[in-house]
């Protein structure tokens, strides 16, 4: 199963509930920071993201156990991933390993 979200509204629920609580996104006044915990039937998580002027695509892919974070338009900035610190630009997307065994 894939989940992807789409905000197409002002006010998604069920988007706010998967990026906040299965992504792990939690916005700060410097950074913005994600945890994963996808679920175990779920192949794949995708959204996007919109933090201080700077557009986010952000995927959990958990056959390749990996977050990807690309950014589309704004500032370089950092992204903090499960505790690290990780800058992320427009000309250097992220690619981190994740634990596929949480949750």
């Amino acid at each position: 199963m894939e989940y992807e979200v789409a905000w197409k509204t002002p006010c998604n629920v069920n988007g706010l509930i998967v990026a906040l609580g299965f992504a792990g996104l939690s916005p700060h006044a410097d950074h913005s920071a994600l945890d994963p915990h996808v679920p175990a039937a779920w192949q794949s998580l995708r959204f996007g993201s919109q933090w201080r002027g700077r557009h986010l695509k952000i995927g959990i892919i958990r056959a390749t156990a990996t977050l990807e974070v690309t950014l589309n338009a704004g500032e370089p900035m950092t992204v903090v991933v499960s505790g690290k610190a990780l800058e992320l630009s427009r000309a250097r997307a992220l690619s981190v390993a994740t634990d596929s065994d949480r949750r």
